[in-house]
């Protein structure tokens, strides 16, 4: 396998010894001049961090970053392996305790199988958006729905509308073949959550109002990660399903970007593994459970110098809502610990420290690539903001 110091330098930069296992070189990125610190021996492909513009890479990410490589492109080039979790069989059995007072167990239809590559047929995005649009449309005119949301969720009507979420007030059966598929599409009642990466429905997730299983993934759905862009990219929150990122997004954007596999063992793809291995700090904010603890060692072994632990203090974030626990300070409590673990991106400690009591995120790209100068000045708004 191909060492990151063998990339370095077949890009023709000068690379010094400087101990037994530490290396230094300019930076390819920002042309510092022996800011650039590589360590060969570690990990498989080995590290490399910029003290002067903080990029931290691996092989691949390196790649990805230098060279505008896709990850399965990266990998290859490195003759890196990239091994993905056999799928299983999501089939339910109904619960005996879902037995109705006529004594008949209620149809439950399994899960439909993940299709893990590529984008849905045109036809199949076509008629999803005709659907999600119906659906956003009954969820706005339904107050009562609106509301438990919030209350329930943390999420507000303005972020429901932003990320268009939906409502299906009843169990529907449509024909296949407008969406590009053979057979029937069933449809539960419940809240639709739909997936649009770059303006595209990709899949549609369907929480449901009662019954097991709680999730129904509409077959042709994609399984990708749900990826909300908050206001920054150097902070990423990795969490399980969709209602955690929601909420993360409702309280937190502003200072973190996060992201839900919608399970454990679902790993993201080119896109979002190049957003990682640029961002400063990843927070493992999976469930406090044995699945999530299993699940973060994926994470924490391809991005060591960004990985960081930071449990909930319930089951997950929506639990912690529920139990009226500031979820906003959580995260900021996750971010200075990762920050001073890590030693990184000093010059904005301070400014976490002093918005840290602010109810509401900033507005719209107030982190977003600002200069020590701009972090100050923002930081003493902040703080008279606070008085």
């Amino acid at each position: 396998m191909t060492n990151i110091l063998d990339l370095i330098q077949s890009d023709g930069l000068t690379t010094k010894k400087v101990s037994g296992s530490e290396h230094h070189s300019p930076c390819p990125v920002c042309g510092g001049k022996d800011r650039f610190i590589i360590w060969p021996e570690k990990g498989e492909t080995g590290r490399a961090w910029c003290r002067q513009c903080n990029l931290k890479v691996d092989g691949p990410g390196y790649l990805m970053t230098v060279h505008s490589m896709t990850f399965p492109e990266a990998a290859e080039a490195i003759g890196k392996t990239v091994r993905y979790p056999a799928r299983k069989n999501r089939s339910r059995i109904p619960n005996r305790a879902t037995v109705t007072t006529r004594a008949t167990v209620p149809t439950v239809e399994p899960i439909a199988e993940p299709e893990a590559t590529g984008l849905p047929a045109p036809a199949w995005s076509e008629t999803a958006e005709l659907f999600i649009t119906w659906a956003a449309g009954n969820l706005q005119g339904n107050p009562e729905r609106l509301e438990r949301l919030h209350r329930e969720r943390g999420i507000t009507p303005a972020t429901v509308e932003r990320w268009r979420l939906g409502w299906n007030p009843k169990p529907l059966k449509r024909p296949g073949a407008a969406w590009g598929l053979d057979g029937e599409l069933s449809f539960p009642a419940g809240i639709v959550i739909p997936n649009i990466i770059d303006g595209v429905p990709v899949s549609v997730k369907i929480r449901r109002e009662s019954g097991e299983p709680k999730y129904h993934l509409v077959r042709g759905s994609k399984v990708l990660p749900y990826l909300l862009p908050g206001e920054v990219t150097g902070t990423l929150a990795v969490v399980e399903g969709e209602f955690d990122a929601l909420l993360l997004w409702e309280v937190a954007r502003d200072v973190c970007t996060p992201i839900a596999g919608g399970g454990c063992a679902n790993h993201p793809g080119g896109v979002v593994m190049a957003l990682i291995a640029r961002a400063s700090v990843l927070l493992d904010c999976l469930d406090n459970d044995e699945p999530g603890e299993n699940a973060g060692v994926w994470w924490r072994d391809w991005f060591p110098l960004q990985y960081h632990r930071w449990k909930p203090s319930r089951k997950d974030p929506g639990e912690m809502h529920q139990k009226r626990e500031n979820v906003r300070r959580w995260i900021f409590d996750g971010i200075r610990a990762a920050l001073r673990v890590r030693e990184i991106w000093p010059g904005k400690l301070d400014f976490y420290e002093a918005v840290d009591a602010l109810g509401e995120p900033f507005p719209a790209n107030m982190l977003a690539d600002l200069s020590e100068e701009e972090i100050e000045r923002a930081a003493l708004m902040a703080e008279m903001r606070r008085l």
